[in-house]
């Protein structure tokens, strides 16, 4: 065989190289997302059975009628309650955060309930920040549980124009993230 087609030969050898790692590489992406859509997915599906069990449903029915009270006069265990529904919604406002979760999915679902919670717990909320000394441009102390609520009501307004907040209590005027 002349040098001339051992050359080809190589050529084609190397382009056919290069073929199956292009393939394996576009198969290893698809894969990936693939495996992040599943994991998206089992995280949806956790999040929506812990939000909607009767427990959570429970308890945000206690939240809309805690409106107004104030942190030192809520009995233990009905502000554990308050609480746990606080944080769930700062785990979910966190797993959205980081991409775990698709927004939109949850806005629309969970949305409402995140923005009204939020809008009665803020009072006590800013209670604990200032109980904590965390009360600063940049509260720490559930602040994905705010950015949620925020984010939430953006998403509700803009996809549905006649969305309209239901508010409790003295709260009526508030806006998320704003005073009076």
């Amino acid at each position: 065989m002349s040098p001339d087609l051992w050359n080809i030969i190589t050529a084609i050898s190397a382009a056919i190289q290069a073929g199956v790692i292009i393939v394996a590489l576009i198969f290893a992406i698809a894969q990936l997302r693939e495996a992040g859509r599943a994991r998206a997915t089992e995280a949806m599906r956790q999040v929506f059975e812990t939000l909607s069990s009767p427990e959570a449903r429970r308890d945000r029915r206690l939240v809309y009628h805690s409106a107004g009270m104030k942190l030192d006069t809520i009995p233990d265990e009905q502000l554990q309650r308050l609480w746990g529904v606080a944080l769930s919604f700062n785990n979910v406002g966190l797993l959205i955060s980081r991409g775990y979760l698709p927004s939109e999915v949850v806005y629309d679902i969970y949305g409402d309930a995140a923005v009204r919670c939020y809008d009665v717990l803020k009072p006590l909320i800013n209670q604990e920040r200032e109980r904590r000394g965390e009360l600063d441009s940049s509260p720490y102390y559930l602040k994905y549980f705010e950015e949620l609520a925020r984010n939430s009501e953006e998403y509700l307004r803009k996809h549905y124009p006649n969305y309209r907040r239901t508010t409790y209590g003295s709260h009526e005027s508030e806006t998320i993230g704003g005073s009076h």
